[in-house]
């Protein structure tokens, strides 16, 4: 046992008696006797002030050890303590840790017997009696006592006589009045436990077997609990306890299915329940690990009073929800009687109601006197904070896969796995270890490696997709013994495997392990047998789990069949795990292998409700699978065939005329379902393409059909497809008034993270502010700083619209809260008020902004005024715009991609050229040149935007200006006739258009007639390398040979002479005849074959070609 396991555990529960006076003990052994702490643990035991136990600052010893005395005698007084307890004040006072551990074990005890003999009240699901008596454990005050003056006459001679015979005696106090209760309800409470034994708390197990009672009834609540069973508190060191003790009381915070039972888990488990509940020193796995019985209980103690209060608070919460339903239901069946009555039964009958809605009007105020209800918002609001923490922790420990453990003394492997619970069964039983030296690595040795500079874990062996082979990343040979060298690897931690779990690790040393596997297979598994075990938490816990670190798990197949996991459900007809996997986006039309759907499944399982529910999800009843046949063809049940087809049948035709606005389908929908003519599988169905029935009846404001839905407990806050709440569709003040009054969540948000302020804000398309219905929600507490998750608050969505009068009136109602948060916001995300209302279009509202103190970030006008030069944002007055972007920032000498200035930019822009004289009115260069050496005149002649062109050359652009190809701007004009008949520019520049149009003509001739005699040189030169050389003479002297044993005669040759015949004629000469007539004749020679002759185009060189 250490001290410091001891420290934390009983500070734990110290802190909590201590939160409701605002005081906070880092240590209980060194902080409780400083300043109030003693009396204010005192209050909380016995409800009693005890005044003349003041601060303990600047006491001395003495007084100390009297003020402890008169604590211990206070709780001997209220029976806290039993009156046989010794303690030793004076070393409680000088903080011995033995005596003050003694005396709080004790106090320690006497709540856990207080916790478990209400603990069967405190388990139950019924909203309404478990918020009935509030679980409280400090007792109320006593009552003050009158105190009486007893005078009396004394018989003594001594007394003397008259007055001074009179005694009178010491006030005594008068007798506490019948019927006060310490604890109100106390005696309900404990009558829920069965059994409870009758001897008092003496005859109370022991702490810690109450401990494990409740640890044990607990976790029966959840599905993990099931499978295991705590026996000693030792077995607390097994995460799913842990876990399932959570999501017991917070369900959907751990999967314990998926994480490691080990020391990361465990500590994850505390640190959230630490956070959750407000603690200040969490327990971690070394101090679960040590187990010690005093320490962990009072731990525990704190954690089940604290869960059991928070039981309790969103029971009151639940409960004034469905009271609010209630009083509207009494409310309206009220409304509807006339207003008077004849027959005594309509008489008593309005009686009745009208008791009832006082009964219900009495309860709720009940509630809110006996419950702090802000305090409970915002403690689940806090709770649901963490546990989106959480989770975001957890999906980041999955991409890194491993975790790090500080050595904290000179151990074994073994011995470190023992001491704070590290699990290396991902591994095999191996783990790794820092190498800072030269190793030998054989073959088959793993080795993980971490980059210093991003902190990611690499590995071969874990299976994430796209890993690389480690030795091959080092560069090291495969299969080979080799001996690594981590210093020649800056860049990298070296992680190698243990090859020994009775290796020695040093102090201090750095130990890693895998926690998480790197692909999700063996988690799909899983999850497809919770499905078939009908494990409806398992799956919900999962699905949640992977929502955000694998968003397509949930659509993960099996790898034969090809069957997605609602193919599963429906296979084994698992109506509320359908239902549920079709509320988290499941596709309902997926097929699998063979073609068929999960109603395919359903249906030949004859699984009827999840048929039914598949067809309202909206299910294509018509598909046919790879055999012609749909799902009723393999339905051997003809009455639910019949059914079925008549249910596809209604949704057909409905669907279509209420997206169209005819609500009286709807209606019947409703009124059957509610009648039991023919009732829905699921009310709460996205039937309506997406849209459920509640969606559609706010959309349509539809009053009646809201109210009817709400009678058949149909939830206020379920979502569409696009997770938003009948609260966001709501368009008119009494839709918005009767769904908030509904308890609609009016800080619920999207799949963007948009609540209903940010839909309200933004408004519809050409339609006035919904200014009304913006003062509605805020005046609900709408939070007017939420954030969706583009970061963009409400206000911002109000300036994309232009819309000046919400954006007062958020101002107004924020208090300078906007400012704030807009002054807080950081550079690059998200867009300043100012860039989104002009970016939307709405420049007299950016203007009013930037008047209002909201200015651009840096760099943003220079990204508009690009858009805008780049014809990318469409504005009415592009001009004024950029005249104000200007004066707010903006730059006109900026450089763009291929150096082209602001002017190059708006000489290319369609339109009039009110961008251009602009920037010039700014101080914009005319002959700025860009990377191929042109100025903006090149552009705009390339454009042939005549009106920039004049403007550039009024301002002085130069027209002789040459680009790096050594062309002018006048060089790249296609028409020169209509430049010139254009009425936009000077006598001067039409001269020089028509001296332009001749040289172009002159340099087109020249051009063509240089290739003309470049192609005849070619064939010329074809036609020489073809033609056969002439046969030369030999010379006079005789040749001799051997074959005819003589001499020839003189000028003879011995090579015999070709025929001529073959070739074609070829006088007259090609300088001479027609280049044509020799093309002909050298065609029809069948002896001489010729390469073809490829003529290329004609290409004027002397012409730039422009680009676009």
């Amino acid at each position: 046992m250490s001290l410091r396991t001891r420290i934390n555990g009983f500070t734990a529960w110290a802190n909590l008696r201590l939160v409701p006076y605002d005081s906070l003990l880092n240590n209980v052994l060194l902080d409780l006797t400083k300043g109030n702490h003693v009396q204010q643990l005192l209050h909380s035991m016995t409800g009693k002030t005890l005044k003349k136990l003041q601060s303990f600052e600047g006491l001395t010893q003495a007084q100390k050890v009297t003020r402890i005395e008169w604590f211990v005698e206070e709780l001997k007084k209220s029976d806290v303590v039993p009156d046989d307890v010794k303690v030793d004040c004076r070393m409680f006072a000088m903080k011995s840790a033995d005596h003050v551990f003694h005396l709080l074990w004790r106090l320690v005890a006497y709540d856990i017997w207080f916790t478990w003999e209400r603990m069967e009240f405190l388990q139950q699901d019924n909203d309404e009696n478990l918020s009935e008596i509030p679980f409280r454990w400090t007792p109320e005050p006593p009552p003050k006592k009158k105190k009486r003056r007893v005078i009396r006459t004394s018989d003594t001679m001594m007394s003397g006589f008259g007055s001074s015979s009179q005694v009178v005696q010491d006030a005594t106090p008068s007798p506490e009045p019948e019927g006060f209760e310490q604890f109100i309800g106390a005696d309900r409470m404990k009558a829920a436990k069965p059994h409870r034994p009758k001897g008092g708390w003496y005859s109370y197990p022991s702490p810690d077997e109450c401990i494990l009672e409740m640890i044990n009834s607990q976790l029966q609540l959840v599905s993990e609990g099931h499978k295991f069973t705590v026996y000693s508190l030792d077995d607390l060191v097994d995460s799913r306890a842990l876990c399932g003790l959570i999501n017991s009381f917070i369900p959907g915070t751990f999967t314990t299915e998926v994480m490691l039972n080990d020391r990361w888990t465990i500590n994850l488990a505390l640190e959230t329940a630490g956070k959750m509940l407000y603690a200040s020193n969490p327990m971690g796995s070394g101090d679960l690990s040590e187990a010690d019985p005093k320490s962990i209980c009072s731990y525990l103690c704190f954690f089940f009073m604290s869960c059991y209060k928070l039981k309790q608070s969103k029971a009151v919460i639940n409960r004034l929800k469905e009271l609010i339903l209630l009083i509207q239901e009494v409310s309206g069946e009220l409304a509807k009687l006339p207003e008077h009555l004849e027959s005594m039964q309509d008489l008593k009958f309005k009686k009745q109601l009208q008791e009832q809605l006082e009964e219900y009007y009495q309860e709720q105020s009940n509630l809110k006197e006996a419950y702090d209800i802000e305090y409970i918002n915002f403690w689940l609001k806090h709770i649901k904070q963490v546990q989106e923490e959480t989770r975001k922790v957890i999906a980041q420990k999955m991409m890194e896969r491993f975790d790090l453990v500080q050595v904290p003394r000179n151990m074994t492997i073994n011995d470190l796995c023992m001491s704070v619970a590290v699990n290396l069964q991902l591994t095999q039983g191996s783990g790794f270890y820092r190498a800072y030296e030269k190793e030998t690595c054989n073959p088959d040795r793993r080795i993980v490696l971490r980059v210093k500079k991003t902190k990611q874990f690499l590995d071969d062996f874990t299976g994430v997709e796209g890993s690389r082979n480690i030795r091959d990343l080092l560069g090291i040979p495969q299969g080979e013994v080799y001996v690594l060298e981590p210093a020649l690897y800056p860049e990298y931690e070296f992680y190698l495997e243990s090859m020994s779990r009775n290796k020695t690790l040093k102090t201090n040393s750095t130990f890693l392990y895998q926690v998480f596997p790197g692909n999700t297979t063996q988690w799909q598994r899983l999850f497809f047998k919770a499905v078939r075990d009908g494990d409806f938490d398992v799956v919900k816990k999962m699905v949640l789990f992977f929502s955000e670190s694998h968003p397509n798990f949930i659509a993960c197949r099996e790898a034969n069949s090809g069957n997605t996991i609602l193919h599963v459900a429906a296979r084994f007809g698992q109506f509320n795990i359908c239902k549920f996997l079709l509320e988290s986006g499941c596709n309902v039309n997926a097929k699998n292998v063979t073609g068929c759907t999960a109603l395919f499944f359903a249906a030949e399982g004859l699984h009827r409700r999840v048929a039914q529910l598949l067809i309202e999800w909206g299910c294509n009843t018509k598909i046919q699978n790879f055999s012609c046949q749909t799902a009723f063809d393999l339905m051997r049940h003809e009455d639910m065939k019949t059914s079925l087809k008549e249910i596809a049948a209604l949704w057909q035709a409905t669907v279509p005329q209420v997206v169209r606005g005819r609500l009286d389908p709807l209606h019947r929908v409703v009124k059957d379902h509610m009648l039991g003519i023919r009732p829905m599988a699921d009310i709460s169905a996205r039937c309506l393409k997406g849209s459920t029935l509640m969606h559609t009846a706010v959309h349509f404001e539809d009053i009646t059909a809201i109210k009817n839905l709400l009678k058949v407990r149909v939830d206020i806050n379920l979502r569409d497809y696009q997770g938003a709440t009948p609260l966001h569709r709501a368009r008119s003040i009494e839709t918005l008034e009767l769904l908030l009054d509904s308890n609609a969540d009016v800080n619920a948000a999207d799949n963007e993270g948009n609540v209903a302020l940010h839909v309200r804000a933004y408004g519809e398309n050409n339609k006035p502010s919904f200014l009304d219905g913006i003062k509605i929600l805020v005046d609900h507490d709408a939070d007017i700083t939420h954030r969706n998750k583009k970061q963009l608050m409400p206000v911002h969505c109000a300036a994309m619209q232009g819309r000046k009068d919400i954006i007062e009136l958020l101002l107004e109602e924020s208090d300078d809260l906007i400012k704030s948060e807009v002054d807080k916001e950081a550079i690059d995300s998200p867009p300043s008020l100012p860039y989104l209302a002009l970016a939307g279009n709405h420049l007299p509202c950016a203007t009013w902004l930037v008047q209002q103190g909201f200015l651009f970030k840096t760099d943003e006008c220079n990204r508009i005024i690009y858009k805008i030069l780049k014809q990318e944002v469409s504005l009415d007055e592009r001009a004024e715009a950029t005249r104000f972007l200007l004066k707010n920032g903006g730059l006109v000498s900026l450089k763009y991609p291929g150096g082209d200035t602001s002017v190059h930019l708006a000489s290319r822009m369609t339109g009039p050229t009110d961008v251009l004289q602009v920037l010039f009115e700014f101080g914009a260069k005319v002959d700025g040149v860009n990377d191929e050496g042109s100025t903006s005149l090149f552009d705009a002649m390339k454009t042939n935007n005549f009106e920039a062109a004049s403007v550039l050359i009024n301002q002085g652009a130069d027209v002789r200006w040459k680009n790096n190809q050594g062309h002018t701007a006048l060089d790249l004009i296609h028409d020169y006739d209509e430049w010139i008949a254009c009425t936009f520019f000077s006598d001067d520049i039409i001269a020089r258009f028509k001296a332009y149009k001749l040289k172009n003509a002159r340099d087109l001739i020249r051009n063509i007639s240089k290739k003309l005699n470049d192609d005849a040189h070619r064939m010329k030169s074809l036609l020489r390398q073809n033609m056969p050389r002439p046969f030369l003479s030999l010379p006079s002297n005789l040749a001799t040979s051997p074959g005819n044993g003589g001499y020839l005669q003189r000028g003879t040759s011995p090579v015999p002479k070709f025929p001529l015949y073959g070739f074609p004629a070829l006088a007259p000469p090609a300088n001479k005849a027609g280049f044509g007539q020799l093309r002909q004749e050298v065609k029809f020679s069948h002896k001489l074959a010729l390469p073809p002759v490829t003529i290329p185009q004609v290409n004027n060189r002397d012409t730039p070609q422009p680009t676009y």
